[in-house]
């Protein structure tokens, strides 16, 4: 009986560390930082940095139409990203996205992302 009291203990002090160290990493998350903006054809290509400055290319579709907040060179933001294209999953050096040819700069980036909340170059909260 004792065995059991003690392994229960343990497991609840294990879950409250795990979930504090799971909220202290989403509460240090500033969001991805912009150090570049580019547009091919009908998309734009946002570049960000995360926290840990890994590189993200985040392609969006040419929409001035939409509501929001325009996003802004050195301003960090908290986009939903979605994969769109990963260079493990296919062995080429990019892809198409809306009819429109994406490329993958070198080494440093190897995915391409979108966002749910950005609309052409509008942040939507």
């Amino acid at each position: 009986m004792k065995i059991y009291l003690i392994l229960i203990m343990l497991l609840v002090v294990a879950c409250s560390s795990s979930k504090n160290s799971l909220k202290n990493s989403l509460t240090n998350f500033t969001g991805y930082k912009v150090y570049n903006i580019d547009s091919v054809k009908n998309i734009y290509i946002i570049y960000a940095r995360d926290n840990k400055s890994l590189p993200y290319k985040i392609l969006s579709r040419k929409d001035n139409t939409s509501n929001g907040e325009l996003i802004k060179l050195n301003n960090a933001y908290p986009f939903i990203l979605e994969e769109v294209w990963s260079k493990k999953a296919d062995l080429v050096n990019g892809t198409y996205y809306y009819d429109t040819p994406i490329s993958v700069d070198g080494d440093s980036i190897t995915s391409l992302h979108a966002a749910k909340n950005l609309r052409g170059l509008k942040f939507i909260r």
